[in-house]
């Protein structure tokens, strides 16, 4: 996990951003939406809330069309 934290980088494009963040959801696998969010901002704070909502939003869509 630490790897992913530390190659996120403030000036990173968003879609290089978006990855990381979904990769980071992925592997933490956090319980709760409100979870995931909290994680994301402690790993991301250069980030807006909707960039981190879409995130999620990307990682919860892409867990159901797998299901």
């Amino acid at each position: 996990m630490q790897m992913i934290l530390e190659s996120a980088q403030a000036d990173a494009p968003i879609t290089t951003t978006m990855n990381r963040m979904r990769r980071l959801l992925k592997t933490v696998r956090p319980a709760t939406d409100a979870e995931a969010l909290r994680m994301l901002r402690a790993a991301f704070p250069q980030t807006s809330l909707g960039e981190r909502i879409a995130a999620l939003a990307r990682h919860t869509e892409a867990l159901t069309q797998v299901s």
